[in-house]
């Protein structure tokens, strides 16, 4: 009985120290918020806080039913990149057995002023590594253009390339590469000379 005992003892504390170190996220949870290290096939890596501030990397399974926002946009799997912060959370049930994820990214931005509109690439003063710089916004066809009414971004209408003019405030997404998505927010007040 002792033996019988101490075997039991020894396979549940395997079990428990497996489940400890096992990064997978499984069945019902809360909201994640983190930032995404990769997207390994259908799972995604996802640098979390712990509660003791240090950072762990969990994996979070998505299947046919999860829903991606990228942006504020629907999206894929694939328009997810490394660095973009994540907030993962469970919508009820697509089908029977599976609860359904949604998966809302955000890219890394990039702020400023326009200086100058050069045929589809915007010159931008913005804020970068400490230090206010001249930044050239390369767009293409593809590229949204939205205009915030009144600074309010949830308000916002979309509008065309060609209306950006100098001197308009622009958050630009991603921070790199090609920009998915501008945001005109308004204009740069001048003082009066």
């Amino acid at each position: 009985m002792k033996t019988l005992l101490i075997g039991l003892a020894i396979v549940v504390g395997t079990f428990a120290m497996a489940m400890a170190e096992t990064p997978r996220v499984v069945g019902r949870m809360g909201a994640v918020n983190g930032i995404l290290v990769k997207v390994d096939g259908r799972d995604l890596i996802v640098r979390v806080k712990q509660r003791t501030g240090e950072p762990k990397e969990i994996t979070l399974p998505t299947d046919d039913y999860t829903e991606v926002r990228v942006d504020g946009d629907a999206g894929t799997l694939d328009d997810l990149r490394p660095e973009m912060a994540v907030s993962i959370t469970p919508m009820g049930r697509g089908v029977p057995g599976a609860a359904k994820l949604l998966v809302r990214a955000t890219s890394k931005s990039l702020s400023g002023v326009v200086l100058k509109v050069d045929g589809r690439n915007l010159l931008i003063r913005a804020q970068q590594e400490g230090a206010k710089k001249e930044v050239t916004v390369e767009t293409n066809a593809s590229t949204k253009i939205m205009f915030a009414n009144g600074g309010e971004l949830g308000s916002a209408r979309e509008g065309n390339f060609e209306d950006i003019k100098p001197e308009m405030k622009v958050k630009v997404l991603p921070d790199t590469g090609v920009a998915r998505k501008i945001v005109v927010s308004g204009v740069v007040k001048t003082k009066n000379k």
